[in-house]
């Protein structure tokens, strides 16, 4: 084709028009208050509509440093308004001809608060954002999240106290800073073969809880030889202000046609001295569970409600019930039965999009995977928004989900801590998916290049502090990593 056809001849021009059609043509088809940031859910669950506000809209976007981010409504100049999903390279990464910015740039947004808890604790929760996390709310710096791929969350209850009623009827004032700048302290590597994106590339939303509230559940089946299946199911409360208090919990189950199958209460106390981790909530046996597989994905529903004086919340989480078997020299089994993985990977990454894929694009291409024939997806190289696990969980397909350790060294005491702490966010997080079988520890790190020198020792030592720490936080899934010559 010639150019006086109208064809764009460079390769900035064929790459904008491949994007922009690809991009269309799917569209158009379809907390505790400092470690609250690295690892805790506070509020996460609790999605019922009066506790849980997702603010995608009303936002405006700074590309670049600004003097000030605790007054980042002190000037106008450089702001543009924009909507969530949002990704600074959402361009210029797939333009071949300038690298992609990297960098800090700014989110503002004036958010309405309205706690129905008395004295409850008020949470911006943020389902993912790339890849250094800075937030300030009401002129206040609240903390720091480095990763760019799990959820985390910023108790700002405090913060809010501190406006006078008349500011917090306009709105609590909230900046935010992503900074995608390299770093040798955070996982991924530079040398990885993917964009580091920046951004609010995922949800964020606004949860209300009572000052003691569910945390997190754990739903842990355990499929017996005879068929039966024993349920544990393990809670930890969020109680920033160590109150002394009577908690009540009462658990529902529900089969997956809906009929509940078991109902269970219990008291405890919950006090200053009590340590921030999981209790046993309940504990049953299900005659004839209905299990999960890709033929049948069926999932449980648990809810449980808690009941405090400080108030009253409650929590739902699914949970499929399946067994894993790799056969010494033989065959995976699923519930005993063979099972031939056909798999593919996902990046979450689109064509003029980057890493701020809406959900229905999101919805679509696993709809695609399936339709395919896939039945096994690994997520590449990084955790994934809790969309792609419910999705994989509805359709039935098996999942090793990884950490992103990619294609480097052991890095630094500052570098092994961050990569611990993402593992075990990734793991607490994403604990009830049935269709996860392998949490994924690393994916190449015998790559030279990032470091003076490869230090194998190094790596074989966080490799297995890794795999030992997987085990620790659940001992139901295998650990597995793509490539290391010499581990």
């Amino acid at each position: 084709m010639s150019a006086r056809s109208g064809f764009n001849p460079s390769r900035r021009g064929f790459v904008q028009t491949a994007g922009i059609s690809a991009a269309g043509a799917l569209l158009a088809g379809s907390i505790r208050p400092a470690a609250l940031a690295q690892s805790s859910t506070a509020g996460r669950l609790d999605n019922r509509a009066e506790n849980f506000t997702r603010i995608d809209e009303g936002w405006e976007f700074h590309l670049g440093p600004i003097a000030d981010p605790a007054n980042a409504w002190a000037s106008n100049a450089g702001w543009s308004a924009i909507a969530l999903p949002h990704c600074f390279n959402a361009m210029d990464a797939c333009d071949p001809d300038r690298p992609y910015y990297r960098g800090q740039a700014f989110y503002r947004a004036r958010i309405p608060v309205r706690n129905p808890h008395p004295g409850g604790r008020t949470i911006l929760y943020f389902q993912g954002a790339g890849q250094t996390t800075t937030v300030w709310a009401a002129g206040k710096l609240i903390g720091t999240h480095k990763g760019g791929y799990g959820e985390f969350a910023f108790d700002v209850a405090d913060a809010i106290a501190s406006l006078p009623s008349s500011a917090r009827a306009a709105g609590v004032p909230v900046a935010v800073c992503c900074d995608n700048s390299p770093d040798r302290d955070r996982i991924p590597s530079e040398l990885s073969d993917f964009c580091l994106y920046g951004g609010l590339y995922r949800h964020v939303n606004l949860v209300c809880v009572p000052s003691i509230a569910l945390d997190m559940v754990h739903i842990r089946p355990a499929l017996r030889s005879n068929g039966q299946a024993d349920i544990r199911i393990v809670a930890r409360l969020y109680n920033p202000l160590r109150t002394a208090a009577a908690c009540r919990f009462t658990v529902e189950i529900r089969d997956p046609a809906g009929r509940i199958v078991q109902r269970f209460s219990r008291s405890l106390e919950t006090g200053s001295n009590q340590p921030p981790d999981f209790v046993p909530i309940a504990a049953f046996t299900l005659d004839h569970p209905q299990l999960w597989s890709p033929r049948t994905p069926n999932l449980y529903r648990c809810r449980i409600a808690l009941a405090t004086p400080a108030g009253e919340m409650e929590v739902e989480e699914r949970f499929g019930i399946r067994h894993v078997e790799f056969v010494a020299g033989g065959p995976f089994r699923l519930n005993g039965e063979r099972l031939l993985l056909r798999g593919t990977q996902r990046h979450a990454d689109h064509a003029g999009l980057a890493a701020a894929m809406p959900d229905d694009l999101v919805r679509q291409e696993l709809s695609m995977i399936r339709e395919m024939g896939a039945n096994f997806l690994r997520l590449a190289h990084y955790q994934q928004d809790r969309l792609v696990l419910q999705l994989c969980d509805e359709l039935g397909i098996l999942v090793w989900e990884e950490l992103p350790w990619c294609r480097s060294g052991a890095g630094g005491r500052a570098f092994r801590q961050n990569a611990h702490q993402t593992l075990a966010s990734m793991i607490e997080q994403h604990y009830n998916h049935p269709s996860i079988v392998f949490w994924g520890l690393a994916n190449e790190i015998d790559w030279p290049g990032e470091y003076p020198s490869i230090d194998k020792q190094a790596i074989r030592g966080l490799l297995t502090e890794l795999h030992e720490h997987a085990h620790r936080l659940d001992d139901t899934r295998l650990t597995a990593i793509r490539r290391c010559d010499f581990a």
